[in-house]
Parts: C-alpha cells; sequence; structure tokens
C-alpha cells in the first residue's frame, strides 16, 4: 500500500498557480527555473532526483541569511534569500509564494514582509513536535485566510504514538507507525484573521 502512496505522489503536479498571482510548491524555489515551462516541462511520474528543478522545487527553503543561493543544510537542495524572492515575484508577475515543507510553530508563517508564506498541515508532527497544523484559503478578493488545527498536549501524542506502534494499523513515517484518527475530534479547530495581499 505505501508503495502506491508513492506512486500518486510522482503523479501530482509540482506546482499550482492561483489566480495568477500565488505560486504555491512544496518545498521552493530553484535557481534552475527560468519560466513556469520549465516546470511543465518535467515529465510525471518519475523518481526524484538528487539534484535539479524537480528536486528544489520539492526540497528547497527559505533563509534568513541566504543573500543569494546557498547549500541546504538539509544536505538537499538549496536554501534562497530575500532577494532571491523578490526577483521571482517581480519577474513572474507574482505577489506570494506559497509553501509547506517545514514545520512552523503556529501552523503557517510568513517571511520577506509577506511575500512568501510557509503553510504546515500536519499538528504533532511524527508525535515530536507541539505545533499547530494550518490550511490556507483563498477568496475570490485573493484574500488569505487560515484554519489552524490545534496539537494535543504532548502526552497524549505520545501516548497515542506508543499504543499506535504497538498494534498492526497504521502506516510507517519515519520508523513509526501512524494511523489516521477515526475523527478530527482530536484537534480543534479555530480561524485566524484573514490578510488581502
Amino acid at each position: 500500500m505505501w508503495k502506491e502512496f508513492v506512486n500518486v505522489f510522482n503523479c501530482l503536479p509540482l506546482a499550482a498557480i492561483v489566480a495568477n498571482k500565488i505560486f504555491c510548491v512544496h518545498g521552493g524555489l530553484s535557481p534552475s527555473l527560468g519560466t513556469m515551462d520549465d516546470i511543465r516541462a518535467l515529465r510525471r511520474p518519475t523518481d526524484v532526483p538528487d539534484f535539479g528543478l524537480l528536486n528544489d522545487l520539492l526540497w528547497s527553503d527559505p533563509s534568513d541569511t541566504a543573500l543569494d543561493w546557498e547549500d541546504n543544510e538539509r544536505g538537499v537542495s538549496y536554501c534562497f534569500g530575500r532577494s532571491i524572492i523578490q526577483k521571482f515575484l517581480n519577474k513572474h508577475d507574482f505577489d506570494l509564494v506559497c509553501r509547506a515543507h517545514m514545520v512552523v510553530e503556529d501552523g503557517y508563517e510568513f517571511f520577506n514582509e509577506r511575500t512568501l508564506v510557509t503553510v504546515f498541515s500536519a499538528p504533532n508532527y511524527c508525535g515530536e513536535f507541539d505545533n499547530f497544523g494550518a490550511v490556507m484559503s483563498v477568496s475570490e478578493e485573493l484574500l488569505c485566510s487560515f484554519e489552524l488545527l490545534k496539537p494535543i498536549d504532548q502526552a497524549t501524542a505520545l501516548a497515542q504514538m506508543r499504543s499506535l506502534a504497538a498494534t498492526n494499523g497504521g502506516w510507517r513515517v519515519n520508523k513509526q507507525r501512524l494511523s489516521m484518527p477515526e475523527s478530527n475530534s482530536l484537534y480543534g479547530i479555530s480561524q485566524n484573521s484573514a490578510l488581502n495581499i
């Protein structure tokens, strides 16, 4: 079953553009990205190569310290600085880069004067973090709002992880056995303030 999920991910789109203004991607930007046609030209399904455009779209990260492009401490892809984000937005006439790929405490976090947002949807990531999860919605007027998924307390999260590891249910992620909760009652949902981009 795990292989089937991986096969599905290998077929999913690598990026999306919302209302010609918001560029959405899992990881981030790439020095190999010249035009959006470069992304359209990537053949799917495919495995993720060790370097290049596909790898960067999935695994690159923004950085407060990078002036341009620099090696990523994760050991894969690059980190990109504020000037790279601004050049990218200006070149493609976008207002916002929306990405995921890194745990953020409040479920979402803005960077570079709200020109990039990281949205991380998994609360209590892998039972090791006390982070909120978030889902971003965009209205027709490009008003972005966030629904927050509250984390459960750390003791409860660890107890759930131990319980799931001892059962036959669930699937393996990062060597831990996980399963979907029977309902979303574990996570309270609250609405945060919306912002117009």
